[in-house]
């Protein structure tokens, strides 16, 4: 991974103060497929990076990174050195890939993956980087994947709710159709029975895009000022590529308006 994070002074000018020259670029292992997913600016102006590693002899973590505000390694995060890797932190010790990253307000860091595409995973830290064991099951929500399921996004509502939205592969008139399921959990870590149906929110594209496979992507996962969902989702109808923009009440509700 080369971690390159950047910082302008002003518009279109370089902050040579920041990190080195401006810039930072930190190298984490070696031709390990290493992917930079979210870059988040805390409340304090701090600056975290999260990004997740696939070593083949091994699997899959996730690789947190916090600077502080010039650009330095933030000591007090992780290990010492400003890095926490889930697998790789003997107190962490868990695999999981790291599709994205939420904040909470009180600085708790949360993480959505999967791993070896066997169950889904949310696991939420410290602000300091450890391990959250009053977080779900000893700092670990573990969903399974009946429907094949994937998580990619998350976004925190203003009460500290955690909504998680993916894909789903599931039966719709009998024919087997990729959808957007969304879960969301408390603040703690209990799937949240008052959204949706048990926690859990589904929609298939079969008005637009005729049902079946239809390469859906999910391109993003925003919690607007009223805590209302907006999803962003691209798909195929076997003719043409569609955009399509859904939002819901901040209980998992059509929003009809």
């Amino acid at each position: 991974l080369l971690s390159g994070v950047i910082n302008a002074q002003q518009a279109g000018t370089l902050n040579n103060q920041f990190s080195e020259n401006g810039w930072d670029a930190s190298v984490y292992g070696n031709n390990n497929g290493f992917t930079l997913e979210k870059t988040l600016i805390q409340p304090d102006g701090k600056i975290l990076a999260c990004a997740q590693g696939y070593f083949p002899s091994e699997a899959t973590q996730a690789v947190l990174v916090r600077y502080n505000i010039d650009g330095s390694f933030d000591t007090t995060f992780g290990g010492g050195d400003g890095t926490v890797r889930t697998k790789d932190d003997p107190a962490i010790d868990l695999w999981t890939a790291a599709s994205d990253m939420g904040l909470q307000s009180s600085g708790k860091i949360i993480i959505v993956g999967d791993i070896f595409t066997n169950e889904e995973r949310i696991i939420r830290l410290n602000a300091d980087g450890s391990l959250d064991s009053s977080f779900g099951i000893d700092g670990l929500i573990a969903m399974p994947r009946p429907n094949s399921e994937i998580v990619y996004h998350v976004g925190i509502q203003s009460d500290d709710k955690i909504v998680v939205c993916g894909r789903e592969r599931s039966p719709v008139d009998g024919i087997l159709t990729q959808s957007v399921f969304l879960w969301r959990f408390t603040e703690n870590g209990v799937l949240d029975g008052s959204f949706g149906s048990g926690g859990k929110v589904s929609y298939d594209l079969s008005a637009w895009s005729g049902g079946g496979e239809n390469n859906l992507v999910i391109n993003q996962l925003l919690i607007d000022s009223n805590d209302k969902i907006i999803t962003n989702q691209t798909f195929y109808n076997g003719v043409d590529y569609f955009l399509l923009i859904k939002r819901l009440n901040a209980n998992g509700s059509a929003d009809n308006s």
